[in-house]
C-alpha cells in the first residue's frame, strides 16, 4: 500500500503504459524513492501461473504478452536490476519470541 499522492505526478504516463507496464513503472519509482519492501501473504489467496488459468498454450502466449509490454516499459538489464534491488529493499520478516 502507498499513498495516492506517490502516483499523482506520473498519473499522464501511466495512462500510456503497455498492460503490463504498471508494475515495472511502479518498481522504478519504488527504487527511485528507496522505499522498503514489506511481503504480506494472505491466507486463502492465490496467484496462480496463467497456464494454470488459461491452460498451456493460452498461458504461454498470454506469459509472452507480458513479457513484450515490460520490455516496451523498460529494457532487459533493467528488469534484472529491478528485481535484485527489490530484493535488498525487502524488509526482513521479524521471528516471534518466546
Amino acid at each position: 500500500m502507498f499513498r495516492r499522492t506517490f502516483l499523482t505526478p506520473h498519473l499522464e504516463r501511466l495512462r500510456n503504459l503497455p498492460k503490463f507496464g504498471f508494475e515495472v513503472f511502479l518498481n522504478g519509482l519504488i527504487i527511485k524513492n528507496n522505499y522498503r519492501i514489506s511481503v504480506i501473504r494472505w491466507d486463502k489467496v492465490e496467484s496462480p501461473f496463467k497456464n494454470k488459468k488459461y491452460g498451456l498454450w493460452k498461458g504461454i502466449f498470454a506469459d509472452i504478452g507480458m513479457l513484450r509490454d515490460i520490455f516496451k516499459t523498460v529494457p532487459p538489464l533493467a528488469i534484472l536490476r529491478q528485481i535484485y534491488v527489490m530484493r535488498r529493499l525487502r524488509v526482513k520478516p521479524r521471528r516471534p519470541t518466546s
